[in-house]
């Protein structure tokens, strides 16, 4: 009770969603981006585990860097970076160019996915985790849901281009939104309490 009028909670869930718009966009586009481009079964497989290998290999680093400098400011640079790279997910040419930016992508995340957990613990008191962090987890889960859903229509509608376009304005717009309400009155760095 009461969660929701936090205000810097608030901005931490539009920064959740931001990254999973892209995890939405990417479940239901990305295997069908590869087909379209000529992908085998195989170069999918391999495709798809270079992708998602930095993750767990890079996160308990990533975690680390934003306990050192910020949840806030890692959250919001390595986002905003891969924001930017999403918007040229349907302009490279060819399958390994695709996987190479996606690869980059994967590096991206795993430093900055740690963060956004701890915006959220960082935004409320010791006695409201729990609780924060299981709203976050149903933020995740409707945005992806949402996301997967637009990103589907769009792509059979429009194609490639204009599915990676949308998915990055969105993702733009809902990390604008989280960066101006996770603003510290003190302008410290945002760490978790915990």
């Amino acid at each position: 009770k009461g969660l929701m009028r936090i205000r810097r909670l608030n901005g931490a869930f539009f920064v959740v969603a931001a990254y999973f718009v892209f995890i939405g966009a990417f479940e239901s586009v990305w295997v069908l981006e590869m087909d379209s481009r000529g992908a085998t079964n195989t170069i999918l497989a391999v495709g798809i585990t270079l992708a998602a290998l930095p993750i767990p290999l890079l996160s308990p680093l990533g975690g680390s860097l934003a306990q050192r400098y910020g949840a806030r400011r890692w959250a919001i640079a390595s986002l905003g970076t891969i924001t930017l790279m999403v918007t040229f997910y349907g302009i490279v040419p060819g399958v390994a160019a695709l996987v190479a930016i996606t690869m980059a992508t994967s590096v991206l995340e795993g430093f900055g996915f740690p963060a956004t957990p701890m915006l959220v613990s960082a935004a409320v008191p010791d006695d409201r985790q729990a609780s924060a962090q299981g709203l976050m987890g149903a933020v995740e889960v409707a945005t992806g849901g949402v996301a997967a859903i637009a990103a589907a229509w769009i792509y059979a509608a429009h194609g490639d281009t204009i599915t990676w376009a949308a998915t990055a304005a969105v993702m733009a717009t809902l990390l604008a939104i989280g960066a101006i309400l996770t603003r510290p009155e003190d302008r410290q760095l945002v760490r978790p309490g915990v």
